[in-house]
């Protein structure tokens, strides 16, 4: 979750960051479009790609972790700085395959064609009585794409070797997860900065189109030496050919805070152990109606 959460914030930016980057505005044309009732920015894009994107953690793992707090036996930490890297990124509109078919009512109903990525629309308020303003960004997403060449983890380059560079970089990296396919179908998010009417940072409340479909997922053991492989897999609401989403995000005294509701279905198929070039598929695995209760999800630094 905490790789995922940076992904999509570092995604998200790095969207924002090429579409801002298309034309600049002058004074007079910031004008004209401030009294448009706040700014729309729609992103258009044959396709994002990152090269890598790495999460340094810079103290890396204590020398005293233990595998449990109840046993001695250590984690074999170094105190090392390590980096998460995840390699071969690529997002674009998905108009082809099936699961985006059958997500062209949502991005219909969003008011998305085939060439826009997504739509961006800022407004500021003065919020209840004057006195609690907020900035509000709403998003609006197509049906996406994305690719992963790899996700792994390698020993961080010092700070140091930067040299001045926005570069740093890591050695001696291991592949963990490969060939990831990730369709999501069209849907909206709603981003309230300053005070919250409502009740989050992030709500994310609607219908992905679709739901979320993986593809081609392969985890690497590199001392076993073996893999596992799952052909397919499809996250939607419970009896459901959507995902119905109802998730609050924002950040209190102790982290990042998830709290999501509704049961979902998911469904993983042909799914093989060991060499995958020659295993025979254990058959497929089937969630019905899973559902975290009162649930909330904490991210922090530790």
């Amino acid at each position: 979750m905490k790789l995922f959460t940076k992904l999509a914030l570092v995604s998200a930016v790095a969207i924002s960051g090429q579409a801002m980057a298309m034309q600049s505005m002058d004074d007079s044309a910031l004008s004209s479009t401030t009294g448009q009732e706040g700014i729309t920015l729609t992103i258009k894009t044959d396709e994002v790609k990152i090269g890598k994107l790495i999460v340094h953690d810079n103290d890396g793992l204590s020398t005293a972790a233990t595998i449990s707090p109840t046993t001695a036996a250590t984690a074999g930490g170094t105190a090392t700085g390590g980096g998460i890297t995840v390699n071969g990124v690529s997002v674009k509109v998905d108009t082809t395959s099936p699961f985006a078919l059958a997500s062209a009512g949502a991005r219909a109903a969003l008011g998305l064609t085939n060439d826009v990525l997504a739509i961006v629309k800022v407004d500021a308020d003065a919020g209840a009585g004057g006195t609690a303003p907020v900035l509000n960004v709403n998003m609006l997403n197509n049906a996406m794409a994305i690719h992963v060449d790899s996700i792994g983890v390698g020993a961080s380059n010092s700070v140091a070797s930067m040299a001045g560079k926005a570069r740093r970089g890591v050695t001696s990296e291991v592949s963990l997860i490969e060939n990831v396919d990730l369709t999501i179908g069209a849907s909206a998010l709603n981003i309230q900065l300053g005070n919250q009417p409502q009740g989050a940072m992030i709500a994310a409340n609607g219908v992905i189109g679709g739901g979320i479909r993986i593809a081609n997922l392969t985890v690497n053991d590199n001392v076993g030496g073996g893999q596992v492989g799952i052909q397919n897999m499809a996250i939607t609401s419970a009896d459901s050919t959507n995902l119905t989403v109802n998730t609050l995000i924002g950040v209190n005294n102790q982290g990042l805070s998830i709290k999501s509701t509704g049961a979902n279905d998911i469904y993983m198929g042909s799914i093989k152990l060991g060499d995958l070039s020659t295993a025979a598929s254990l058959g497929s695995i089937e969630i019905q109606g899973m559902e975290m209760v009162n649930s909330e999800i904490l991210v922090s630094g530790h």
